[in-house]
């Protein structure tokens, strides 16, 4: 004689329908089959296994009935219980403890890996971008070089503007410019004095290194 068959876990733990062998008002939350006894698999749990599971490691099956992933272990980038949760914006990696550098136009990074999908903003560089250019540097990826910048400070690493403007002897926004033959001195508005042979004076201090043509004397040859 056949053995009878038993319902699995049917809603509210009701007894199953002796006549037709199934759940009268369907499965418990995390269980399926004509008679409710096949626990939810294939990354999905709950009520008629509707709810996808999140994101546990390694792509392990969460829990059938809660979703809850085992030991509340989470791919990298996702947090909470249920691995659900992604990283919030400026986060990134293992349980979201890394921290975006600066992106270029302030994007966030990945918050998987926590690459800047379209590299750094200027004046930052790095994997991460989260290193600041260096002493002398700025720009995208701190591939340009600053000017001459007064008292030999270092210009912005974003803009490469000297804030306090040129060293003497140099001129223009960026201080690259070093003063024309003839001119010397702060933006190179000076002009320079009688040097002998018609030598150039010094950018910086108007100095005739060599001395001075005939009626003409002093440092600068005035």
């Amino acid at each position: 004689m056949a053995s009878p068959i038993r319902c699995g876990v049917c809603w509210m733990r009701e007894p199953c329908d002796e006549s037709w062998k199934t759940c009268k008002n369907g499965c418990a939350p995390g269980f399926y089959g004509q008679i409710c006894d096949k626990a939810c698999n294939n990354g999905h749990y709950g009520s008629e296994c509707s709810q996808k599971c999140g994101h546990c490691r390694g792509g392990v099956q969460c829990h059938h009935i809660t979703g809850f992933c085992p030991n509340a272990k989470c791919d990298t980038g996702w947090l909470g219980t249920k691995c659900d949760l992604r990283c919030q914006k400026g986060r990134y990696g293992e349980l979201c403890v890394g921290v975006c550098g600066v992106c270029l136009r302030q994007e966030p990074c990945d918050f998987v890996t926590g690459d800047c999908p379209e590299g750094c903003q200027p004046g930052y560089m790095g994997e991460y971008c989260n290193i600041s250019c260096p002493h002398g540097s700025y720009g995208p990826s701190c591939r340009e070089t600053c000017g001459v910048c007064k008292d030999r400070k270092t210009c912005d690493k974003r803009s490469g503007v000297c804030a306090f403007g040129c060293e003497l002897g140099y001129h223009g926004e960026l201080c690259k410019t070093a003063c024309e033959r003839g001119k010397y001195g702060y933006q190179c508005l000076s002009t320079c004095g009688k040097c002998i042979g018609g030598e150039p004076c010094d950018k910086a201090t108007g100095k005739c290194d060599e001395g001075c043509e005939p009626g003409f004397s002093g440092t600068r040859c005035l």
